[in-house]
């Protein structure tokens, strides 16, 4: 199983960052820069403490995907974390990438994937580090893009789209969009935030309001397609859910 490292101005295989913020030097030149948000310490139980906290919510946004997965097409996972919904692609026989800045998160993925026999690319980077010459039928970001500033996303997801062929597909599961109905954005908000903190306690994640990841698909030449929703017994107020886009060809609009 191939696992590769690159090497850059990013991608550092000791330090295990995921969080960016800009930064200005000393004569005003903007960079991204990392802070010390480390997924090393609960990579044994990261994937757990989400399905329990989460009543197994969070599996069921990622399993959602799967209608979109079929035999021989080229999977990307940015942020795989253990992998558990990149297993489920190459079970389905998807030719199939797994990406993490974590060493400890990629090292999951591949005994993750051992223990169904099964095979993938393993990279070892942060994603704008990767400049793969490959270009994927779909890209997927799951539970990743929450690990951002809202003025890096924009960067962000025009570097993921570039990773996309025309036509291929992005699917994020993440936090469901706040409802317009006060009660229930009140109990999504909650929820939310709740999340957030335990995470930022633990010093796995920044503090950070919720994003419209949609909102900068345009200007990431994304056509957003539909959002599936996810709630608990198939009832109450939903909380997580997929987004799937599309990227455009060159020249449409």
């Amino acid at each position: 199983m191939e696992i590769y490292a690159p090497k850059g101005l990013f991608a550092i295989a000791t330090q295990e960052y995921r969080h960016f913020i800009r930064v200005k030097d000393r004569w005003g030149v903007e960079h991204i820069s990392k802070t010390n948000w480390n997924y090393d310490a609960l990579a044994n139980f990261y994937q757990t403490i989400a399905h329990m906290y989460s009543f197994g919510q969070i599996r069921c946004s990622k399993n959602l995907q799967l209608s979109e997965i079929s035999a021989g097409i080229k999977v990307l996972y940015v942020g795989c974390g253990s992998g558990e919904d990149a297993v489920q692609a190459a079970k389905k026989g998807a030719k199939v990438t797994c990406m993490d800045i974590s060493s400890k998160m990629i090292k999951i993925t591949e005994a993750n994937l051992n223990k169904e026999k099964l095979t993938a690319k393993l990279v070892c980077s942060d994603i704008f580090d990767y400049l793969s010459c490959d270009r994927y039928d779909v890209v997927v970001a799951n539970y990743f893009l929450n690990n951002f500033s809202d003025d890096v996303l924009p960067e962000l997801l025009s570097h993921i789209s570039a990773l996309i062929k025309p036509d291929g597909k992005i699917m994020i599961a993440d936090f469901y969009a706040f409802s317009k109905n006060r009660l229930i954005r009140a109990i999504q908000r909650l929820n939310f935030y709740i999340v957030n903190l335990f995470f930022w306690a633990l010093r796995v994640a920044p503090l950070h309001k919720y994003q419209d990841y949609t909102a900068y698909f345009d200007a990431a030449e994304i056509v957003f397609v539909r959002v599936d929703t996810v709630r608990l017994l198939n009832m109450g107020v939903p909380f997580y859910s997929n987004i799937v886009g599309i990227k455009r060809q060159s020249g449409k609009i």
